[in-house]
């Protein structure tokens, strides 16, 4: 192994159930021949290889890197559908209220192999402008998210249900922040990073509210910062509320974005008090 060889792994190594390193084997343009299937590629798929992790020579974990033509949604949509055709069942995501999520949350999936200690994981994201890079990991010496065994449920509230999963453009970082509230109100705050107004931002969030139902009823803008007021989707009279604001001399933009049920908003949100 040469020097470089080497300093990738031992970058890469790490330890094995047992609390024992694992032996690292990196494999350009192939993956390793113990693997428990045959990985379905899409179609024009290009393999740039894989890192194989040992113990006592025995294939432990493994993760494939691939450079497809599909966008993330539809190359996870190929794992979705070819994987449970070898034995490999998609695992239901846990509950999650929405709210500003970084994009690789929507574009990866768990798979389990009925009652084997092992499982498997695809994630697709973005590499250059008309390519996706798809990274499968495989771990075949624990049982992991597949295990079954229950874990805490995230507190998921009726509003927090009401609030689908928003994601930022692409090229732009997200820095997710804090959300809360209660079965009549529920918020999530974010910053974004980004060269992009506050209009554009705004924008590019409101199209996805949109898809999800929400009718827009009022915009406002004033310099920095843009607030629509939205009508949500469903059987209540449920309102909502998007604000982007950037901040002075920075790329930096606060988001914010709410759902509420409340007396008051039931009846419109400009309808008086009395």
């Amino acid at each position: 192994m040469d020097s470089l060889g080497e300093l990738a792994a031992r970058l890469l190594s790490h330890l094995g159930p047992d609390l024992r390193p694992l032996d690292v084997e990196l494999l350009p343009g192939q993956a390793p021949g113990e693997l428990p299937l045959e990985l379905p590629l899409p179609p024009g798929a290009r393999l740039l290889g894989s890192v194989a992790y040992r113990s006592d020579g025995a294939l432990q974990q493994a993760i494939v890197l691939l450079d497809v033509d599909l966008s993330p949604e539809d190359a996870l949509s190929f794992y979705r559908r070819e994987l449970p055709a070898r034995g490999w069942s998609a695992l239901p995501p846990a509950p999650q209220p929405g709210g500003f999520v970084l994009s690789s949350m929507l574009t990866a999936q768990t798979f389990c192999q009925g009652e084997r200690d092992s499982w498997l994981s695809v994630t697709a994201q973005p590499h250059s402008e008309n390519r996706t890079e798809v990274r499968i990991q495989i771990d075949l010496s624990t049982a992991g998210p597949c295990s079954g065994a229950p874990g805490p449920a995230p507190y998921v509230s009726y509003a927090g249900e009401r609030l689908p999963p928003l994601t930022v453009p692409p090229g732009v970082r997200l820095y997710p922040g804090g959300s809360g509230g209660s079965d009549d109100h529920w918020f999530a705050h974010a910053l974004a990073e980004t060269d992009l107004s506050a209009a554009e931002l705004e924008a590019h969030l409101a199209g996805q509210l949109e898809r999800q139902g929400w009718e827009r009823v009022a915009t406002s803008s004033a310099g920095p910062v843009v607030c629509s007021a939205w009508r949500v989707a469903g059987e209540d009279d449920w309102q909502g509320i998007l604000v982007v604001a950037e901040w002075p001399g920075r790329t930096l933009r606060s988001l914010l974005v709410t759902v509420e049920r409340t007396p008051i908003t039931r009846r419109g949100w400009w309808a008086p008090l009395a």
